[in-house]
């Protein structure tokens, strides 16, 4: 529990930081920090003692300026980062000051030896080329520098959700990345737990330069673990393979009524779902607030994003294969 005690989250630019700051986790109460730009600073009501704001206000169409405005503060920086353990920063790609902030955040925390996740939404195929660019840009820098990597595609919510509005598909990632953030920090921490994860693949599967799929669902009624198994494959919203899986966390959520056979029908559903060679462990977690649901969570990895060769397709741009961790 010490590492869950040095747990960060991170807003970054203006969409990062309405989505951090509308976060509320129910196992625990992570301190929150945000930076931003004067002028996104404004439309925000943050403390001086939890936000770093940079005095440029305008970067235009260049995340690399707003990359140097952050690097200038780098000291200060260093200092917010001190003693934290494991980081989650939260960045709409494709704008100016999200963008360049989370690389010279990364890069620092880097240095510092803590673990880096990263929530990431990426730009609709209807964006402008501009923001799309920027995306791809960055996303190529990033994924050599933070250990793992989850993007969500508000594309993949408009698709499944076509007559929603605007500020209830924002309230939707919200909730995305607070249930994600949710189940990352249940296999991290283990509070609660009955049967403990593996430690070797937690660490595997966020440790090592991976893109991450964190799926959920919770059902009631008979076969419960199965239907909420297999929904948990298909409640995400981003573009993943999951098929290509190389590693899995399993968590397993219920309050104290959870019986073994819906642990094995969990299990079961796992293996008929996946290749036979597969590295998994599961977790076992009480939970009261379930009533009569039992909540299945889905974490894997994989080293290579169909969202890079689409992208670079899109663009016109030539993806270096070169980077042999992805």
């Amino acid at each position: 529990m010490e590492r869950c005690s040095k747990i960060m989250l991170m807003g970054l630019g203006d969409f990062g930081s309405k989505i951090v700051q509308n976060i509320n986790l129910d196992q625990a109460s992570f301190p929150k920090f945000f930076i931003n730009s004067r002028d996104e600073y404004s439309n925000f009501n943050f403390s001086d003692q939890n936000s770093l704001i940079l005095s440029q206000s305008n970067f235009g169409y260049d995340w690399k300026k707003a990359n140097q405005a952050v690097k200038d503060k780098s000291l200060e920086i260093q200092s917010i980062l001190a003693g934290v353990k494991i980081l989650f920063l939260i960045v709409g790609l494709g704008g100016s000051t999200g963008s360049g902030a989370v690389l010279e955040v990364a890069e620092i925390a880097q240095k510092m030896n803590i673990i880096i996740i990263v929530l990431a939404t990426n730009p609709s195929e209807n964006e402008s080329k501009f923001r799309r660019e920027t995306s791809f840009d960055v996303l190529q820098n990033l994924k050599k520098i933070v250990d793992s990597l989850i993007l969500i595609s508000p594309e993949e919510i408009s698709l499944t959700f076509p007559s929603l509005m605007v500020e209830n598909v924002l309230q939707l990632i919200v909730l995305t990345i607070q249930k994600k953030i949710s189940i990352l920090t249940k296999a991290i921490c283990q509070q609660n737990a009955l049967i403990h994860v593996n430690s070797s693949i937690i660490e595997s599967i966020l440790s090592n330069n991976n893109f991450v799929f964190v799926g959920y669902a919770s059902e009631t009624g008979p076969n419960r673990a199965i239907v909420a198994t297999e929904n948990a494959f298909k409640n995400h919203f981003v573009e993943f393979d999951l098929s290509s899986s190389e590693e899995m966390l399993i968590t397993i959520s219920a309050n104290n009524s959870i019986l073994q056979t819906e642990i094995n029908d969990v299990l079961n559903t796992i293996r008929k779902n996946f290749k036979p060679d597969l590295k998994f462990s599961y977790g076992v977690y009480t939970n009261t607030k379930l009533d009569k649901e039992i909540e299945i969570g889905i974490i894997a990895s994989q080293k290579k994003h169909s969202y890079e060769s689409k992208k670079a397709a899109k663009l016109n741009l030539a993806f270096d294969n070169k980077f042999s961790i992805f």
